[in-house]
């Protein structure tokens, strides 16, 4: 398949690859993908795992995992060597394809088909629900523009995912046009649990540029605890960065078991990302290695950092 080609996890390129589904996980845009758009025209298609948070809430973190798996191992099975498939945040997947139009509908429609499959039902639904954007990318004539034209790309496919109709093709958003938000990220500096008797308080510290956030959590000082108090000050120091009326807040912080054993576990991140006129459910997973600590404030970051970039970057200095 397709993503088989990106299978290379070296810290220099673009993407790791995400445990939990197998598919890359792009950390920036940069790269194979932005390269492809110099030889030929693409279309770019955000898949929305719409209701994925209710699948944790209401089965947990295995069956969680469990339909996340499917859905990666049905959609990579209809894939050629003209697709490329990612994570590109928790319930969201990034198709970059060089097929026609009528070839991208036939695609998504299988590959939604797949995502209802593979759903499981909460409260009378089947979820998760597949939301699908598209957007096409004109062959650009030098790398710079391929990256910048990319950018735009994906944010009017998310913009315009929604539900895919019964019939006819997935249609693309009509005159959305964007600017390119440079890539500004938080990085994690310091992070610090303290335990004493019956609290524990996690202490967070990150930066973006010249400026540092530091946020505390206090809890009882219960090991099933721990990682969420984590992720509790990690997402409050995310908010010191963003402009009022934006927020994170912490929904949960789980370690999930992967399929393949030898992969390790990894910590699960759902934070719920609140802007002005809308609430949404990001994931985030980071592998656990020797420090799940360490694991759970990435997680949280990662569950965070595609949508809030252009924030940070106007309050970046």
């Amino acid at each position: 398949m397709a993503h088989e080609k990106m299978r290379d996890t070296s810290p220099q390129l673009p993407w790791k690859i995400d445990n939990l589904t197998g598919l890359p996980w792009l950390t920036t845009i940069h790269g194979e993908t932005a390269a492809r758009a110099l030889a030929q025209d693409l279309h770019v298609v955000d898949i929305h795992l719409a209701g994925l948070s209710a699948v944790l809430d209401a089965h947990g973190a295995r069956v969680f995992a469990s339909v996340l798996r499917e859905i990666a191992r049905h959609a990579t099975g209809l894939l050629d060597e003209r697709d490329q498939l990612s994570r590109h945040t928790g319930d969201r997947l990034l198709l970059v394809t060089a097929r026609p139009p009528g070839e991208v509908s036939v695609l998504v429609q299988d590959i939604v088909a797949g995502i209802t499959a593979s759903g499981v039902p909460v409260e009378g639904a089947r979820v998760p629900r597949a939301h699908v954007g598209l957007s096409r990318l004109l062959r650009a004539p030098d790398y710079a523009e391929a990256v910048t034209r990319l950018d735009s790309a994906i944010l009017s496919a998310e913009l315009a995912a929604g539900p895919v109709p019964t019939a006819g093709a997935v249609r693309p958003p009509i005159g959305a046009s964007l600017a390119r938000p440079r890539e500004k990220r938080a990085a994690l500096t310091s992070l610090r649990l303290d335990l004493s008797g019956r609290v524990a308080t996690a202490i967070v510290e990150l930066t973006l540029g010249r400026r540092i956030a530091v946020a505390r959590s206090v809890g009882h000082n219960v090991e099933a605890r721990r990682l969420f108090l984590i992720g509790e000050a990690t997402a409050r120091a995310i908010t010191d960065f963003l402009p009022a009326g934006y927020g994170v807040v912490i929904h949960d912080v789980q370690v999930l078991q992967p399929g393949v054993p030898e992969q390790g576990s990894g910590i699960l991140s759902s934070v719920l990302f609140l802007s002005p006129d809308s609430e949404q459910f990001l994931f985030g997973v980071a592998p656990a290695g020797s420090d799940p600590r360490m694991a759970a404030a990435r997680a949280s970051l990662n569950a965070v950092n595609r949508r809030v970039e252009p924030l940070l970057e106007s309050a970046a200095v």
